[in-house]
C-alpha cells in the first residue's frame, strides 16, 4: 500500500476547501439513492450470518418509556466485556447520534474541530451547521494519520479532535497504544469512533485504562447488524461524562432497540458474521485487483480505492445500476470511491457489472 500510495500523494499542506463548509447532512453517502440503482455498494452494516431473534412484541410495553433498569442492564453487559464501570457508559442513537450530541455540548460556543483529510463526515457537518469551524489535517503518503501534524494545528480555538478507528473511509487501523500516547500529549477531548472495530480483530481502546480526554463511541449498527434500530454507546470519564449526563436525556433509545441489543450480547455470537464480512471484503478486493483497480488495505467492513476517478466514472456506474460512495479529493471533479461489503450474491453481481464495463473504459476516468 505504501509504495502505491506515493503515486497519488497530493502534498503536505493542511487542506480546507470552501466547498466543504457548505456541505450538510444531505451530502451523506446514503442520503440520495438513484431509483434505478440495482447494486447498492454504499450500504454499510449488512448482517451476513443467519440469526434468530426471539422477541415477543406483546411483552414489550411500547406505551411506556424505556425502563431505567433495562438501560442499566445493557450498560452492565457492555461494561462486563471490557472490565469497566457501567456508569462510565451512556447509550444513544447509534454512534453517530452520540457524536451529534457531543458536538452540541463541546461546540455550543463555537470553536474548531480538528479531524483528518479522509474521515467520517457527519461530525464536520454538525460542527459547521452550528457555527463552528473544521480544520482537516492531511494524511501521510500511505493514507495513515499524521498525529504530529494534528498536534501542530491545535490552538486556543480547538474544542475537540475527531478520529475513526478503523478509519472511515480508508479502513486503516491504529494500535490503541498509539492513540493513547497521542491523547496524553494534548489537553483537548479526542472523540474516537470505533464503529467498525470488530472487523479489525484488534484491540479496542476499551480494553485499556484511558486518559480522561479520550471519548470512545461504539455502535450496534455494523458487526451486530442493527443499523435500523439506531443504538450505540460511548465510554466517557471525568468532566466529559458529567457534562453528557447532565445535558443529554437517557431516553434516546427505544425499548425495542435495547431489548434486541441485550439479546445480541447474551445469546448470539457475531464471530461468524465478522468472518463472513472479512471473507467478502477479501473477495471484492482480490477481484478488483485482477481488473487493475487498486484499493487500500482495510480493517473495516468497507474499503477505499487507491486512485481517484473523474465524476463521469460515477455517472457511468449509475447508468449500469451501481452506486458507490464518492470520497472528495483535492482535485476538482475527481473522487476516490468507497465500497461497503454486501452479501456474496450482490458482491458477485457488482464485480460482474464492472467486468462488463471493462477496465479499459474505467481506466479512461482514472487520474494517474
Amino acid at each position: 500500500m505504501r509504495n502505491l500510495a506515493k503515486n497519488v500523494w497530493e502534498g503536505e499542506l493542511i487542506m480546507k476547501k470552501e466547498k466543504d463548509s457548505e456541505k450538510n447532512f444531505t451530502n451523506d453517502y446514503s442520503f440520495d439513492k438513484d431509483e434505478n440503482c440495482e447494486i447498492d455498494m454504499v450500504l454499510s452494516g449488512e448482517y451476513l450470518d443467519k440469526r434468530k431473534l426471539d422477541i415477543n412484541l406483546n411483552n414489550i410495553n411500547i406505551d411506556e418509556y424505556p425502563d431505567n433498569n433495562r438501560l442499566d442492564y445493557l450498560k452492565k453487559l457492555i461494561a462486563e466485556k471490557y472490565n469497566k464501570n457501567y456508569e462510565n457508559f451512556i447509550l444513544g442513537a447509534a454512534s453517530n447520534g452520540i457524536i451529534q450530541n457531543l458536538v452540541k455540548l463541546l461546540f455550543a460556543k463555537g470553536g474548531t474541530l480538528l479531524t483528518t483529510e479522509y474521515s467520517f463526515s457527519q461530525p464536520e457537518y454538525a460542527v459547521t451547521r452550528i457555527g463552528g469551524k473544521v480544520k482537516k489535517v492531511k494524511h501521510n503518503q500511505d493514507f495513515t494519520i499524521n498525529f504530529d501534524n494534528i498536534i501542530k494545528n491545535i490552538d486556543k480555538n480547538t474544542k475537540a479532535i475527531f478520529l475513526c478507528n478503523p478509519n472511515n473511509p480508508t479502513g486503516y487501523y491504529y494500535d490503541s497504544e498509539i492513540l493513547i500516547n497521542f491523547a496524553k500529549k494534548v489537553d483537548v477531548p479526542i472523540i474516537v469512533s470505533e464503529a467498525a472495530i470488530e472487523f479489525s480483530k484488534n484491540k479496542s481502546l476499551l480494553e485499556y485504562d484511558l486518559p480522561t480526554n479520550i471519548i470512545v463511541t461504539r455502535t450496534f449498527s455494523k458487526a451486530y447488524g442493527l443499523a435500523g434500530l439506531r443504538i450505540g454507546y460511548a465510554f466517557l470519564s471525568g468532566k466529559y461524562l458529567e457534562l453528557y449526563i447532565k445535558n443529554i436525556t437517557r431516553f434516546e433509545v427505544s425499548i425495542l432497540s435495547v431489548e434486541i441489543a441485550i439479546q445480541m450480547l447474551e445469546k448470539i455470537s457475531i464471530e461468524t458474521n465478522i468472518n463472513l464480512v472479512i471473507s467478502e471484503r477479501e473477495y471484492l478486493q482480490k477481484e478488483l485487483k485482477t481488473m487493475g483497480i487498486d484499493t487500500l488495505t482495510s480493517f473495516s467492513n468497507a474499503f477505499m480505492s487507491l486512485r481517484m476517478y473523474k465524476n463521469d466514472f460515477f455517472e457511468l456506474l449509475k447508468q449500469n445500476g451501481i452506486t458507490v460512495a464518492q470520497i472528495d479529493s483535492s482535485f476538482e471533479n475527481y473522487y476516490y470511491f468507497r465500497v461497503a461489503v454486501r452479501e456474496h450474491s450482490i458482491n458477485k453481481e457488482f464485480i460482474k457489472k464492472l467486468k462488463e464495463i471493462g477496465y479499459n473504459k474505467i481506466k479512461m476516468f482514472e487520474r494517474r
